[in-house]
């Protein structure tokens, strides 16, 4: 539940609920950057059920673009 929490987009009101949940599972900062990785399947499943994705190839394409050079 947290990881899907954390790979949503998220208003700017909710940074002390991401802190604080944060602080209490140990998130650190290497494991907010890998936050967009957990998001891919996700991405994929929306890709694969829908025609219309709302940019969630965009995001695959994005999120992977570091591991490609």
């Amino acid at each position: 539940m947290v990881l899907s929490l954390w790979c949503s987009p998220r208003p700017p009101e909710a940074k002390r609920f991401f802190d604080v949940c944060a602080e209490l599972t140990g998130l650190d900062d290497d494991g907010r950057a890998r936050m967009p990785l957990v998001q891919v399947r996700q991405l994929l499943a929306v890709i694969a059920q829908f025609d219309h994705d709302g940019g969630a190839a965009q995001q695959v394409r994005a999120t992977l673009e570091p591991f490609r050079r």
